[in-house]
């Protein structure tokens, strides 16, 4: 890509990668998380 002139800074492409895989991690982890506090969300009368 770079010797096509798509990119300028790899750098630059690879830190916005790094920052969409760590956004999607965290994301899935927070469904993830969300899902399973809802599941054991339900009252229990003891």
């Amino acid at each position: 890509m770079r010797t096509q002139e798509l990119i300028e800074n790899w750098y630059e492409v690879q830190r916005n990668l790094s920052l969409q895989v760590a956004c999607d991690l965290i994301l899935e982890q927070l469904a993830q998380k969300s899902s399973l506090n809802a599941h054991h969300d339900t009252s229990v009368n003891a």
